[in-house]
């Protein structure tokens, strides 16, 4: 019962916070109004004017949430990748990943693992971070 309420949940999880996104942002007076109100502010960019890799992202989230994905775009590249992944995530837990393929699930969790402990995976990702940070430093001296 605990895995079939943990999935409900999920089947509700995505649209809901389409949903909310886009009350808030119909009610503050668009994604940009909305991403004023944040209590998430940047000490970089307080404190020393520079912008960080992330600058950008909550509005760039906002916009994807509210399918404004050009503006999100030139807000932060991050902000629609995020959103199609989870709608991806989304998909991949609610749609294709029926409850009768527990076995086939697990199978799949083994593999999951043991691909994130290759090494190919670890230069992966460290490759990804040094390109995300050479990035924010291009934004800011490039």
């Amino acid at each position: 019962m605990r895995g079939l309420d943990a999935r409900l949940a999920f089947l509700w999880a995505f649209p809901l916070s389409l949903a909310l996104a886009r009350a808030l942002s119909a009610a503050a007076g668009g994604p940009e109004a909305l991403a004023a109100w944040s209590p998430l502010r940047c000490p970089l960019r307080a404190f020393g004017g520079w912008l960080c890799p992330t600058c950008g992202l909550t509005r760039s989230l906002l916009k994807s949430w509210n399918f404004e994905f050009s503006g999100a775009w030139a807000s932060h590249f991050l902000g629609p990748v995020i959103f199609f992944a989870a709608f991806g995530l989304w998909i991949l837990v609610v749609v294709l990943a029926p409850e009768r393929r527990a076995r086939g699930r697990r199978a799949f969790a083994r593999a999951t693992e043991h691909a994130l402990r290759s090494p190919a995976w670890r230069k992966l990702l460290w490759g990804l971070v040094v390109v995300y940070v050479a990035w924010g430093f291009s934004r800011n001296f490039g």
